[in-house]
C-alpha cells in the first residue's frame, strides 16, 4: 500500500511539475482599437498578433520579433512626376505669353488701321481711344486664359467686332 501511495505521489509530482513547467507562458487579448489579437509573453512583451484576412478567409499571424519583416521600402517615390509638371507648366506658360502677346499686336494694329482711316489725326485718335475704352470696358480680358487657343480665338472675335461696331457708330 505505501508503495501504491508513493507511486501516486510521484505521479501527482510529475504531473504538477510538468503541468507549471510547460503551462501557458502566452496571453492572448483582443485589441478592438486595431481589430486583431495580440499575443504577450510572461514577461508582458508583445511576441505577436494575428489579424483576419476576410479576403483569404484565414488567420494570419505576424511575429514581433521576425527579423525578416522588411522595414526598409527602399527610395521614396513621388506620386507626382515633378518633371512633368514643370515642363506642362512652362509649355502653358510660353502658349500664355505668346497668345496675350498676338491679342495684344491684334489689338493695337487695329487701331493703327483706325487710325489710318481718317484724314485728321486727331479724330483718328479719338476713335482708336473710343474703340480702346470699348474693349477695356468689356472687362473679359481679365479673366482670359491665353493658354486656350479656342479662348484667345474668341477674345480675338470679340475685338473685331468691337471694332466693327466702334466704326459703324461714326460713319452713321
Amino acid at each position: 500500500m505505501a508503495t501504491k501511495a508513493l507511486k501516486l505521489l510521484m505521479f501527482f509530482l510529475l504531473f504538477f511539475s510538468l503541468t507549471v513547467g510547460y503551462s501557458q507562458s502566452v496571453v492572448q487579448k483582443y485589441n478592438s482599437l486595431y481589430n486583431r489579437y495580440e499575443y504577450f509573453d510572461g514577461s508582458g512583451n508583445m511576441i505577436g498578433y494575428k489579424t483576419y484576412n476576410s479576403l483569404m478567409k484565414q488567420w494570419e499571424f505576424y511575429s514581433s520579433d521576425d527579423n525578416t519583416r522588411k522595414t526598409d521600402f527602399g527610395k521614396y517615390v513621388s506620386p507626382i512626376n515633378l518633371n512633368l509638371a514643370a515642363s506642362t507648366l512652362r509649355n502653358r506658360q510660353a502658349r500664355y505669353d505668346a497668345n496675350r502677346e498676338m491679342v495684344i499686336n491684334y489689338l493695337v494694329d487695329l487701331g493703327i488701321q483706325i487710325e489710318d482711316l481718317y484724314e485728321s489725326s486727331r479724330k483718328g485718335e479719338y476713335v482708336a481711344k473710343k474703340f480702346y475704352t470699348k474693349v477695356t470696358n468689356t472687362g473679359m480680358f481679365v479673366n482670359v486664359d491665353f493658354s486656350s487657343s479656342v479662348l484667345t480665338q474668341k477674345a480675338i472675335t470679340l475685338i473685331k467686332r468691337l471694332f466693327y461696331k466702334t466704326l459703324e457708330e461714326e460713319y452713321y
